[in-house]
């Protein structure tokens, strides 16, 4: 929850301001992954330009998905985001997270996918419903020499496939563009850099 980030950064007299997406923990609305942190993270920056506490000169900070939420900003016109600090985060949502080299990358998608589905059945059901039960089981159930990584075909996935109840259309949509047809572009970092105005300081990983 990065309180204990917080707590560091006001010593030195900064204010953290931490927000979940939207749909997910204590945000409202509904879950679609990446598809609209560009617009409401334009809302919240002004928000936070907008407070008393604040110098309107915005930092952002981040890894992994918390990266992704930010380099979804690169082109934004915000005038108050000032600069940002990604950590692990990819340039090319299609090809680097999603279907690298061609392949669908089952190992992270379905796993991060499973995982968040968790927060929305809770959301959505409650944590003592069957469904909440279901989500959470089967998401225990992935790895493992008989586990759902062995589940085919891998469009009709267990809680997360649209035919369930506690699916999605967004699981379904990843196979429905799962040639590099411009879908995710708006995910595309690479296509948004020449028009973005911001210094970014990218830390990665060599494995």
């Amino acid at each position: 929850d990065y309180s204990d980030v917080g707590l560091q950064f006001s010593k030195l007299g900064y204010v953290v301001v931490v927000q979940d997406v939207r749909g997910l923990y204590a945000s409202e609305g509904e879950f679609h992954p990446f598809l609209t942190e560009a617009t409401d993270g334009y809302d919240t920056l002004d928000w936070i330009a907008k407070q008393p506490w604040s110098n309107a000169k915005v930092g952002t900070f981040g890894a992994s998905a918390r990266g992704m939420t930010q380099t979804a900003l690169t082109d934004t016109t915000s005038p108050y985001l000032k600069a940002m600090f990604v950590m692990v985060a990819p340039s090319k949502y299609f090809q680097e997270v999603l279907f690298q080299g061609g392949a669908f990358r089952q190992e992270l998608v379905q796993v991060w996918n499973a995982a968040q589905n968790i927060s929305v059945a809770a959301k959505k059901y409650g944590v003592s419903s069957p469904e909440f039960k279901s989500v959470y089981g089967e998401y225990t159930q992935i790895p493992g020499p008989n586990g759902l990584y062995w589940n085919l075909p891998l469009n009709d996935f267990p809680t997360l496939s649209a035919k369930y109840e506690t699916g999605t259309s967004d699981y379904d949509l990843l196979f429905k563009h799962s040639v590099l047809d411009g879908y995710f572009n708006y995910m595309d970092i690479s296509q948004k850099n020449a028009a973005s105005h911001l210094p970014v300081y990218n830390v990665g990983g060599w494995y």
